[in-house]
Order: structure tokens, then C-alpha cells, then sequence
């Protein structure tokens, strides 16, 4: 390439390599377009379930009868807190990841996978919070009883950090290193 033009498109690189490699296999801006296409959904899923979440908060707004009105119910409960504040990072870090994809999805091959790459620590970031967002509503609906909020609490705990380590994994080196 010489210094001063311009990065080869994506398709003119996946072409190149299917010529110079003589491949009948899938080549791999399949692979790349198909691995978008499916972050995507659960981009777009994730972004829809922690938004509709911040809308239709946990115990629901003050009556209009009441001192302040349309207020959440819980506002001063910290387990609302953490709930609006994981909620509120979730929803911001997988419309991030929304956007990245769809950037990546009209970047070439080289850009594509940084793209990919950031998208991926964007929604498994957002994958995340909205465990511990679901966490945190889960122990303020059994705050009555003190056992079962501890037993969230330990079961929000295991699986946020089962769901870091197995999403980690999906989301930033398996995938790379096999199609690098």
C-alpha cells in the first residue's frame, strides 16, 4: 500500500484473500458481518430492557394524592440507588455498543475488528450492570425479609461475577484470536 492512498475497503481485502488463498471456505467478513449482525441483537435487546427499566422504575411513582407527586416511590432507599445508577450505566454502555456495531458494520476489515472489540467490552460492560441493576430491584422487593435480601444479595453477587467471566471470554479473546 503506498503511503498517502487510502485503506483498501473491506471487500476489496476479503477478495484479495480469497484469490491469493484459492478459499472455498467462508471467508471472513462473513464471519465479521455475522458476529455484528448477533452483538447487535443483544445490543439492541439490552439497550430496550434497561431503558423500559428506567421508565417503570421498582415500586413504581408517588400518587398525585401524595406530598410529591410522580416521584419515585423509593427514592431514598439505596438499594433504588444502586438500581438507578447500574440501570442508568447499562442502558448509556450498550446504546455505546449499539453505535460502535453500527459502525463497524460499514468500516473495513482492519477497523471492523477494533470496532468488534470495543463494541464487545461495551455490551459485556452493560451485561453487567444490568445484572446488579436486577440485583439491586430484586433485594428491594424482599427488603421485608431479611434472609431472602441476604440470599439476593449472594446469588446477585455469584452470577454477576459468573456472567464478568464468562462473558469476558466470549466477548474479548475467543473470537479475536481464532480469526485474527
Amino acid at each position: 500500500m503506498e503511503s498517502g492512498s487510502p485503506p483498501p475497503t473491506f471487500a476489496a481485502v476479503i477478495h484479495k484473500a480469497v484469490q491469493l488463498l484459492g478459499a472455498s471456505e467462508s471467508p471472513p467478513d462473513k464471519w465479521i458481518s455475522k458476529e455484528i449482525g448477533n452483538r447487535l441483537i443483544v445490543a439492541t435487546l439490552v439497550a430496550s430492557v434497561t431503558f423500559s427499566a428506567g421508565i417503570a422504575l421498582p415500586s413504581g411513582y408517588n400518587l398525585s394524592s401524595d406530598p410529591d407527586p410522580g416521584v419515585p416511590s423509593m427514592l431514598h432507599s439505596r438499594g433504588f440507588q444502586v438500581f438507578v445508577i447500574f440501570n442508568g450505566f447499562a442502558t448509556y454502555s450498550s446504546i455505546l455498543s449499539v453505535l460502535t456495531l453500527l459502525q463497524a458494520h460499514n468500516a473495513d476489515l482492519r477497523k471492523a475488528k477494533k470496532y468488534l472489540k470495543l463494541a464487545g467490552y461495551l455490551l459485556s460492560t452493560a451485561i453487567i450492570f444490568l445484572t446488579v441493576a436486577f440485583s439491586a430491584s430484586l433485594i428491594l422487593a424482599v427488603s421485608k425479609l431479611k434472609w431472602l435480601k441476604i440470599f439476593c444479595l449472594c446469588f446477585g453477587v455469584y452470577w454477576a461475577l459468573a456472567i464478568y467471566m464468562y462473558s469476558s471470554e466470549w466477548l474479548f479473546q475467543g473470537d479475536m484470536q481464532s480469526h485474527n
